[in-house]
């Protein structure tokens, strides 16, 4: 990006917000995704991956709720990230 400026007193405020919106322009990110076309089959085992995920989280909430209905739950023996919760391997 390319920010013009004057050092006249006289576009002192329009240089000064013209440099802010650089310094604030500066800071976006852009993320690229490609489009994909996926076929049938790549839906379904998509799907189907989608499907294995829930029934993971489920079990696991499961074990978590009867684990906090037992009182027998401490937390030092899960790893916790953004993704899942699992226990630690020992």
């Amino acid at each position: 990006m390319i920010i013009c400026c004057s050092p006249s007193f006289f576009n002192e405020t329009e240089t000064e917000s013209t440099l802010n919106f650089g310094c604030v322009t500066k800071t976006i990110k852009n993320h690229i995704k490609i489009n994909e076309e996926l076929s049938p089959e790549k839906w379904k085992i998509k799907y189907e991956n989608s499907l294995l995920i829930i029934k993971n989280l489920e079990s696991k909430i499961k074990e978590l709720e009867l684990a906090k209905e037992s009182k027998s739950l401490d937390t030092d023996e899960f790893v916790f990230d953004n993704s899942s919760y699992s226990k630690k391997s020992k």
